[in-house]
């Protein structure tokens, strides 16, 4: 509704033209018909303010600024300087001007800055700055650091006190300045190198590598794994069927299903540990008591190859034999008790017992003829005898 009053004229019930507003001399002159200047004032009368329907809001503008209040603050204003949005409360205001981006009176934003996205921190302290060749995280530790940044170059991170950092680029990553991952042959092999650069730990798709920088001390793949030693020549090798100790020559130790072995340094010479027993290749030295216990045949000796011999021998200090037992080679199936001491005789003794021979007695430097009997004189003489004593 339009109502007009002697105090103005009112749009809904708010007034849009006072009574000041009007010149009464020109109304009643143009009412006279006379001179029309005043009603063309009232038609052409302009406004620089809009309210809202409660009255409580306004938006003003004028020739220098454009205000708008919501009752209770300034919300928003436009002038010559820049251009200003307020909070709520009026306390917190974003103001633009030609030249600066400013927060509550801080600068967060320079011409010399564009172009430039920048996210900023109520403190101010921290900010994330997104440009044309990449983004940057400064930390509110302090003003400056910068702990984060991605480039066409390079990703980096940086701890709060800048005594480290990690950087990623077209090569590898780098830990504190020293390459810790390389990708020359990704994705063929992955390597996470030490901060010194000597040492590195290789992943492929057939094995687990760890290199000290001078051997390799770890081998895992699908055939063993093994554990070198520092001059990267001995090994302990674990596979599916085998265990080795190896002193980079051959194998010193073996522990399979059946066997567990101990080599000689030049392989020649081992133990067997079997299921049934103990097995020695070599010469065997044992300083102390010798013990065999069992029940049937506690000492057995072998010819290693048909139709040679095997005897015990026995020898003094200076690994000279005096004496051996045993058989003889070829056919010759006796058994020889031989003493080959300078002067020194076989004895046999059976204290308060007897020495039985179950068979003949045969003894070719006795007195006497024939070889039936060995007879013994009066004298306590031995001799031989075809038809008895």
């Amino acid at each position: 509704s339009l109502i007009v009053d002697n105090t103005g004229v009112f749009a809904d019930g708010s007034e849009i033209v006072t009574a000041s507003d009007v010149n009464i001399a020109n109304w009643d002159t143009a009412y006279g018909w006379g001179d029309h200047d005043g009603l063309y004032s009232l038609l052409n009368h302009k406004t620089n303010e809009l309210y809202s329907p409660d009255d409580l809001k306004n938006l003003t503008l004028t020739n220098t600024n454009l205000i708008y209040q919501d009752g209770t603050s300034q919300r928003f204003i436009i002038d010559s300087t820049g251009t200003g949005i307020f909070s709520p409360d009026g306390n917190k205001v974003l103001l633009v001007t030609n030249t600066e981006a400013y927060a509550n009176g801080e600068v967060i934003l320079t011409s010399s800055d564009l172009p430039v996205d920048r996210i900023v921190s109520p403190d101010t302290l921290s900010n994330l700055t997104i440009n044309n060749t990449g983004a940057y995280l400064i930390g509110n530790f302090t003003v400056g650091d910068e702990r984060f940044g991605v480039d066409e170059g390079y990703v980096y991170m940086q701890s709060p006190t800048k005594n480290h950092n990690l950087m990623v680029d077209n090569t590898g990553a780098f830990y504190d300045g020293g390459e810790i991952i390389t990708v020359s042959n990704f994705p063929d092999i992955d390597k996470i190198i030490s901060p010194d650069g000597l040492k590195n730990l290789t992943i492929t798709n057939t094995a687990l590598t760890y290199n000290d920088g001078t051997n390799t001390r770890f081998l895992s793949d699908a055939v063993t794994s093994r554990m070198y030693a520092p001059n990267g020549a001995d090994y302990i090798s674990v596979g599916d069927s085998a265990m080795y100790i190896n002193d980079g020559i051959r194998s010193r130790i073996q522990v399979d299903g059946t066997h567990s072995y101990m080599f000689s340094p030049n392989g020649q010479k081992w133990v067997d540990i079997i299921n049934s027993g103990l097995i020695l290749q070599g010469d065997t030295d044992i300083n102390g008591i010798f013990t065999l216990t069992g029940d049937q045949v506690n000492f057995q000796m072998k010819a290693k190859t048909i139709g040679s011999k095997s005897v015990i021998g026995w020898y003094k200090s200076d690994d000279t034999r005096i004496g051996w037992m045993g058989h003889g080679s070829g056919a010759n199936y006796d058994l020889t008790i031989r003493n080959e001491g300078v002067g020194g005789n076989v004895q046999l003794w059976a204290d308060d017992g007897l020495v039985y021979i179950n068979d003949y007695l045969k003894v070719s430097t006795l007195t006497g003829t024939g070889n039936d009997y060995v007879c013994v004189d009066s004298t306590g003489q031995m001799f031989r005898s075809s038809s008895g004593c």
